[in-house]
């Protein structure tokens, strides 16, 4: 009578079985076509169009893969190792003045020190508003309310008569005023919840401060920390750095092309559908950066995994 049982009991289980296999697919099927378009078939066609020219309206093979010429000119002779400069030396700055300073801010709100909601509140809101309305409130107040606060010394630096450093400089403050919100909210989330025992256990060991952050609250919140590191090295090629959302109606202006980045540079190009026969070659450039970029960011995240400091 048992082993009847068992086998009625093991019938009824598969049409349960098929039932939550067939529901799996069902939901599955939605994402999997928009993975299959949006990203191989649109990838897929990008790569060819980097052996493609633009000829009677239409994209055609070109076997002299002109293309690729003109990629190989344009870091040559058309300041694109300036534009890559530039986009390396973007995210130096952000790595070494955004992650300490996030980290110091979300240390502050996790130990709720006073205000430290309001803190984590004012930090957050330039995440809310539109990256161009921040954009263009910034810009604004540089050039209009500073040299009445400051007076006649002040030198606009958007001003064509600015040097092109001062100009970056004051594009770079933009991007560190503004990238907090997203971190400080993730980090501070992590050191929260951190167990309290371990924290005063730490204590009596004597360790607090400065001790506490670095041997029991950095190693907690590193996991989120290497993401953070990871995806900024990916993105070095693709980072604008604000300069569309400042300078969004001056975009072929002198000031704006001598501090551009490449992902900057591939933006606006790309967005210009009026000059389709350059596309070929903003492709051959992406193909370029994703090739270098690509084995470089796996080698950081091993990196960080293999030499970062443990939870353990």
């Amino acid at each position: 009578m048992k082993i009847q049982n068992r086998k009625v009991v093991g019938k009824k289980k598969l049409p349960n079985q098929k039932r939550d296999v067939l529901t799996y697919a069902l939901f599955m099927i939605w994402p999997t076509i928009q993975f299959v378009i949006f990203y191989i078939g649109v990838n897929f066609n990008s790569m060819i169009m980097a052996f493609q020219k633009y000829d009677a309206g239409a994209f055609v093979f070109d076997p002299t893969f002109h293309a690729m010429k003109q990629m190989a000119y344009f870091f040559t002779n058309e300041n694109g190792m300036r534009m890559v400069g530039y986009s390396f030396l973007s995210y130096i700055i952000t790595l070494f003045i955004n992650v300490p300073l996030g980290l110091f801010f979300s240390y502050y709100i996790s130990k709720k020190m006073p205000l430290s909601g309001i803190f984590r509140v004012i930090l957050f809101i330039p995440s809310i508003l539109s990256s161009i309305v921040t954009g263009v409130i910034f810009k604004a107040f540089v050039s209009n309310a500073l040299p009445l606060i400051v007076g006649p010394s002040f030198v606009d630096p958007f001003s064509y008569s600015a040097s092109s450093w001062a100009t970056y400089g004051t594009v770079m403050f933009y991007n560190v005023f503004v990238s907090f919100g997203t971190s400080v909210l993730l980090y501070s989330n992590k050191m929260s919840a951190i167990p309290t025992e371990m924290l005063e256990a730490a204590k009596l060991d004597g360790a607090s401060g400065f001790k506490e952050f670095w041997h029991i609250v950095l190693p907690q919140t590193f996991p989120t920390l290497s993401v953070f590191i990871v995806s900024g090295f990916a993105g070095i090629f693709t980072n604008q750095i604000g300069l569309y959302s400042i300078f969004s109606q001056e975009l072929t202006g002198n000031k704006v092309s001598s501090i551009q980045t490449l992902g900057y540079y591939l933006f606006i190009r790309g967005s210009d559908y009026n000059n389709m026969a350059e596309f070929p070659k903003l492709v051959a450039i992406g193909l370029v950066i994703t090739l270098i970029a690509l084995p470089l960011t796996l080698l950081l995240r091993w990196a960080l995994n293999k030499f970062g400091p443990s939870e353990n």
